[in-house]
């Protein structure tokens, strides 16, 4: 793929995923902190070119560690896999992985992972179940947290221990074809993606 096509590639993956977010996401408050740090510009989005579980892939982590630790601005970091990762089970693989990165390089407690995968699938459920549209993205992602913003953030809403299960609660109502309308009439597809 020549650089062109990759910077092609990448501007198309980057809008779909912040067409996701924002219709979405946002949209429907699934997060309800997610706001205000996309709005602010303060959300980093980093698509990555690693298409299996390598070392690669923790160096990039821990470089994304090392630019949170460093800004004061910047608020979160979506690391976007659109060339890896999407089989459910290797994706779960690199979950792992990188969460026990976080512990071994010493970031515990300040930072924390969040995932979104195209086919994810909550324990419990079938992989048709709506409800698992709450953590359905356009790609494989991981998603860097800020332990502190987190906890200030979780401070501002009543019962955020309710957040998953009205966000599943949600997309069922909606349903598979309702989320399709959202992302469509946020941004029409052949609009500007391609």
């Amino acid at each position: 793929m020549s650089e062109r096509e990759q910077r092609a590639e990448s501007e198309r993956v980057l809008a779909e995923t912040r067409n996701w977010l924002e219709a979405i996401v946002v949209g429907l408050n699934l997060c309800p902190f997610a706001k205000e740090p996309l709005d602010a510009g303060n959300v980093r989005f980093l698509v990555s070119g690693h298409s299996e579980l390598a070392a690669a892939c923790f160096d990039e982590l821990a470089g994304e560690y090392q630019k949170l630790d460093v800004s004061e601005e910047l608020a979160t970091t979506l690391i976007i896999y659109p060339r890896g990762f999407a089989d459910w089970e290797d994706y779960l693989d690199l979950v792992d992985a990188s969460n026990d990165a976080l512990f071994d390089l010493g970031y515990e407690g300040i930072y924390q992972l969040a995932s979104f995968h195209p086919a994810y699938q909550f324990a419990g459920t079938s992989s048709d179940d709506a409800g698992n549209l709450s953590n359905r993205s356009p790609y494989p992602m991981l998603h860097i947290l800020r332990e502190s913003a987190v906890e200030a953030s979780l401070q501002s809403v009543a019962h955020p221990e309710n957040i998953p299960k009205r966000n599943e609660a949600l997309c069922r109502r909606l349903g598979h074809e309702g989320i399709r309308k959202l992302l469509a009439q946020a941004h029409p597809p052949g609009d500007d993606l391609k």
